[in-house]
């Protein structure tokens, strides 16, 4: 990934400087690791080590750590296992009892979707007619409606008894 040339060469000072081990007057950690400060001779200092990693190689840490996983693993798939036979069981049941649901529902919605198309086609009847009628002769400028209160409140009525009747 690039690093953006203005994250580079920000003014902003956070505070700190990078030095070397030099500029403090201490010993670099690369320095440290060569010296031996334990006052053994090199030979001997090697030969620690070797013991120490013979001892380290011979830890049987990797085999009782990974046979614990596996015994672990084991149990969780077995636990794992009996739930989802559980599950199934459970989920197998009650999709009988869901499609019954789902079948009543699917019922009912058919029943409203006819109800409501029918209701629609009886506005329809009620509406167009009246405005066809007021698109009639076009080149006319006015309309002359005697007696109109009483058609719109008829038509009114019959609109409203249709569209707030109970499904």
């Amino acid at each position: 990934m690039e690093i953006p040339e203005e994250y580079l060469n920000g003014d902003f000072d956070f505070g700190f400087t990078a030095v070397d081990a030099e500029d403090l007057g201490v010993a670099s950690p690369k320095q440290e690791e060569q010296s031996n400060s334990s006052g053994m001779s090199d030979e001997q200092y090697l030969n620690l080590i070797e013991k120490v990693n013979v001892v380290i190689a011979s830890m049987p840490g990797d085999e009782i750590y990974n046979s614990g996983l596996d015994r672990i693993e084991g149990k969780v798939d077995s636990i794992l296992s009996l739930q989802n036979d559980e599950l199934s069981k459970t989920i197998e049941s009650q999709g009988e009892n869901i499609r019954v649901v789902i079948d009543e529902i699917e019922e009912r919605k058919a029943q409203l979707e006819d109800n409501y198309k029918k209701k629609m086609g009886d506005i329809e009847k009620l509406i167009l007619p009246l405005l066809y009628n007021l698109m009639k002769n076009p080149d006319k400028e006015y309309i002359l409606w005697p007696d109109r209160q009483d058609a719109i409140q008829k038509q009114i009525n019959r609109i409203v008894s249709m569209t707030r009747e109970e499904l």
